[in-house]
């Protein structure tokens, strides 16, 4: 279904211009989300002219259930007060490549900080907005996970399962070409290990 996210950056654009704090682009989101808006949208650059990197981090104090857009140019570098998104992007394709499932299960927070995700600021700051945005969450064992992950990256997502089901077919296909039987551990038995095995046993 879709849904409404409403962008704030030209109330942004006309405070900047204007100078002082109004009009109040958080008050206008405010507005936007008691009207029933399911998001607001930012559009945050290096030069500042339209929302402040400090705009954006009051933001999810009011958001309730809405969700927080942000879009950018991703490979613009961090100058100034701005951050930049680059650190951001490169914990998407990092988690993407290493973690399909969206979980950082056995990654330490620097870790995610520093090698995932390249961050070069402050420590824990990179990931303190992530979790203040609703970005990322964690859980009761302390484990971060990427929100929605699923639901934005599904193909990615369901990676570890397509790998595994396109192996198991080649292990049924080799074994019925050989007259042979099939393992006697079903398909969730077999280990990862064992189905490589049988995999690389199959292509020969």
């Amino acid at each position: 279904m879709t849904q409404l996210s409403v962008n704030i950056n030209k109330v942004a654009v006309l405070r900047n211009s204007r100078g002082g704090t109004e009009p109040d682009p958080l008050e206008a989101a405010r507005h936007a989300l008691a009207a029933g808006c399911h998001g607001i949208t930012v559009h945050p650059r290096p030069d500042q002219r339209h929302i402040r990197p400090a705009d954006v981090l009051a933001i999810p104090a009011i958001l309730g259930p809405a969700e927080l857009n942000i879009e950018g140019n991703p490979f613009a570098p961090a100058r100034g007060g701005y951050p930049g998104l680059l650190a951001l992007v490169r914990l998407w394709c990092w988690t993407g490549e290493y973690r399909d499932d969206g979980r950082l299960h056995g990654v330490a927070d620097d870790e995610i900080e520093f090698v995932a995700a390249g961050w070069t600021g402050e420590p824990g700051k990179f990931l303190g907005a992530l979790l203040d945005l609703r970005w990322a969450e964690r859980d009761e064992a302390g484990v971060i996970s990427l929100h929605d992950w699923r639901d934005h990256n599904p193909y990615r997502a369901t990676r570890t399962a397509r790998v595994r089901a396109a192996r198991t077919a080649a292990i049924v296909k080799a074994c019925k070409k050989r007259g042979e039987h099939l393992p006697e551990e079903t398909e969730r038995e077999l280990s990862e290990a064992a189905l490589v095995r049988y995999y690389v046993r199959a292509k020969r």
